[in-house]
């Protein structure tokens, strides 16, 4: 049984926290800090069901999972979150409380919208909201991106992690929610202000501007933001809490994000699973469907291959069974595994974790001679696919280091495209290259990846600065650059969803 700080859950929590604030400023053991946020009592506009739900699991998650004390981490619910005790509980128990290197983690759920914009930073002309329990239906109380951006500023310096399981989480639509819903069916997490400003409703220029926008805030080097939708969309709320928070914590905490089965869960897994559940959500919601429902990570690059949950804040022992393997990330062969069953993992293996993504094209690759080679054996590498799309070919030796295989600069001098279309096979090197592959060190595993893009990325200068089919330099950058922008949201179609790409992956080993 765990047990919590009175003061943490009590109504008179920003009281304490204020009374206390000079010895919680002056503590250089503070480590890390939670604030929880959790709104489903409103009183002025629609309530919500599943945020109470969503508060005990999100406070489990970090007690059991991300190392966290209870006396750690704060709790507002429903009464005890107005935009006062708000803005107050985070500058004095997150800005005073911690100091630079300290872990900072902010969920919110609840109500999202938008207000008309005062400083002229948003090209739709309206601010992005969280709507505290003291929210007025015309929009009054509300705390603006502006605002917790401010806050967040102050902690630059620190570990951050922010959750937002609200519907103007990668910002609010300004189309119709439904807002008498019945207490049975699911609800979009927003709330529309009757605003006299909006009586016109919005331009076409406005409603692209809106689709175009990228998240609730700009992530930083040590930011992480984590939003329910993207712009134009919903986020979900249920009997059984937000669609998005349980996946979050289901994905992480039952290891379903688990893409590649190595226990951990990476944020690149964990942004690709919320994806697929996403998409399988919106399939049994009409008005979901609509929209779309896509989460979105505004984060670093180099986060992308990070663990979500630190090693030594997993518990030693679980029982919780663990999912089933499923084909696509067993081994290929079992023979393989059985030659050599000391090898459990590979430099090349991590570093290729960043790229996470099913195969929906059906990509295949295939080495002529065979996924063993002897040092100096010369091979050549095809590729195939059932969907057309843009190929990206990269081999990952056992050191982690990249080669870009394809686009190359002897394809472009020779007038060949990286397209690929079904049933035609891209071989290399072909006899136009005048040349052949020759396996060298490092000796031990590689890995091939092949990564078909159905939709136009934007990674035309990252390929062109590694053309060359020599190792590319920083490695790792180069992967968690091409990764951050094969996750970024489509906002070329008249809804919002993520990019259109698969990705292949063939084994290999070289041996004397």
């Amino acid at each position: 049984m765990r047990t919590r700080r009175p003061f943490l859950t009590a109504l008179g929590l920003t009281a304490s926290i204020l009374a206390s604030a000079g010895a919680l400023s002056s503590s250089a053991e503070a480590g890390q800090r939670a604030l929880l946020i959790g709104i489903g009592a409103y009183q002025n506009i629609r309530p919500l069901i599943g945020p109470p739900r969503d508060l005990v699991r999100m406070e489990r998650f970090l007690t059991d999972h991300m190392g966290y004390r209870s006396d750690e981490i704060a709790v507002l619910k429903d009464g005890q979150a107005t935009r006062k005790n708000l803005l107050r509980t985070m500058e004095n128990w997150l800005v005073r409380s911690t100091k630079a290197g300290d872990k900072v983690f902010i969920y919110f759920s609840g109500h999202g919208s938008q207000l008309p914009d005062k400083n002229n930073d948003e090209k739709d002309g309206l601010d992005e909201t969280l709507s505290p329990i003291d929210t007025t239906k015309d929009g009054r109380n509300q705390i603006t991106d502006d605002e917790f951006g401010a806050i967040l500023a102050k902690m630059s310096d620190r570990d951050l992690t922010v959750i937002i399981d609200s519907c103007h989480s990668g910002t609010i639509s300004r189309g119709a929610a439904a807002e008498s819903a019945s207490t049975n069916e699911d609800q979009a997490r927003t709330f529309i202000p009757d605003l006299s400003t909006r009586s016109g409703g919005p331009t076409p220029a406005q409603v692209d501007a809106h689709r175009g926008e990228t998240s609730f805030l700009k992530s930083a080097d040590k930011l992480r933001i984590w939003s329910a939708a993207s712009a134009n969309q919903f986020s979900w709320d249920t009997l059984d809490g937000g669609i998005f928070t349980r996946n979050f914590i289901n994905g992480v905490s039952k290891k379903l994000a688990d893409k590649n089965k190595n226990g951990t869960v990476t944020h690149a897994e964990l942004i690709a699973y919320l994806r697929t559940e996403a998409t399988a959500y919106c399939k049994t919601n009409p008005r979901c469907s609509q929209l779309g429902f896509t989460p979105t990570l505004e984060t670093h690059p180099s986060a992308l291959a990070r663990a979500i949950v630190p090693v030594a804040a997993e518990p030693e022992t679980t029982t919780e069974a663990k999912p089933e393997q499923s084909a696509e990330a067993k081994p290929e062969t079992a023979a393989a595994e059985t030659a050599k069953p000391e090898i459990t993992a590979s430099a090349a293996a991590e570093a290729a974790e960043v790229l996470v993504q099913s195969n929906d094209a059906d990509v295949k690759i295939e080495i002529n001679v065979g996924r063993t080679l002897k040092l100096g054996q010369e091979f050549r590498i095809s590729v195939t696919a059932k969907k057309p799309g843009e190929l990206i070919l990269l081999d990952v030796n056992s050191n982690g280091e990249v080669t870009q295989l394809i686009p190359n600069d002897i394809m472009l001098q020779n007038g060949r495209d990286r397209e690929i279309v079904p049933g035609r096979r891209i071989t290399i090197p072909d006899d136009y290259y005048g040349f052949a592959f020759a396996a060298g060190k490092p000796l031990g595993r590689g890995k091939l990846l092949a990564i078909v893009t159905e939709d136009d990325v934007k990674v035309d200068q990252l390929l062109a600065a590694n053309r060359a089919i020599a190792v590319v330099p920083n490695s790792d950058e180069f992967l968690g650059d091409l990764a951050s922008t094969l996750l970024e949201v489509h906002r070329k179609d008249k809804k919002n969803r993520a990019v259109r790409w698969s990705l292949g992956a063939l084994e290999y080993e070289i041996v004397e």
